[in-house]
């Protein structure tokens, strides 16, 4: 499905009725990581809207050159809720820089988004990461992966076993195309001005 905003044709997909939520996925995948991720916490739960969109230069959404910042990118997604979702209330669930993004759409509509879930989020001015590393990996897994896969999977997986390297093969690889890294994808300190909540704002949360 696309919605097209600001000549800008948005990819998204959805699975249920109900309840409105925008589910937005990390840098250098597209939508269909989420849709692996999340779906299936929804097996037996019902009165659900679930959008899963693809971000600009993933996916099947393309980034024209008007898009070269985060904010753009912002306007882009809110657009985007504008012409899926309506006015109606929303829950956003953000992964990595879609993380990054969910806050900001909080930031934006507190009167809308009435629920916020972030997985592992992209956040500004962090420092001493630590280094990349497997918390737990199967001995025999050399011997499955191809020689593509031990850099991309290695190096994205903390957990690496038979059974996420399926995941990883489904939902993730080949990663979405992306010939030209687009200008907004950066570091969070240069990006989107309205990604932190104002001091004292918050979101409302149901139980």
């Amino acid at each position: 499905m696309k919605c097209k905003v600001r000549d800008v044709p948005v990819h998204y997909v959805e699975h249920g009725d109900g309840a409105q939520i925008l589910v937005l996925h990390g840098a250098g995948v597209d939508h269909q990581e989420m849709v692996g991720a999340i779906e299936p916490v929804f097996r037996d739960i019902s009165d659900y809207r679930r959008i899963y969109p693809d971000l600009p230069s993933m996916g099947r959404t393309p980034a024209p050159d008007t898009i070269n910042s985060a904010d753009n990118v912002l306007d882009l997604l809110l657009g985007l809720v504008d012409g899926v979702v309506g006015d109606r209330e929303l829950l956003v669930i953000g992964h990595s820089a879609g993380g990054y993004y969910a806050r900001a759409i909080a930031n934006r509509r507190p009167d809308q988004v009435i629920g916020l879930a972030l997985i592992c989020p992209l956040v500004e001015n962090l420092h001493d990461v630590p280094a990349h590393g497997a918390v737990h990996a199967s001995a025999d897994l050399d011997d499955l992966l191809s020689p593509a896969e031990q850099t991309g999977f290695q190096n994205y997986f903390v957990v690496q076993t038979p059974a996420t390297l399926d995941r990883y093969r489904e939902y993730v690889a080949p990663p979405s195309p992306w010939p030209t890294r687009p200008a907004w994808s950066g570091s969070a300190n240069a990006g989107c001005s309205a990604s932190v909540p104002k001091k004292g704002r918050r979101t409302r949360t149901r139980p």
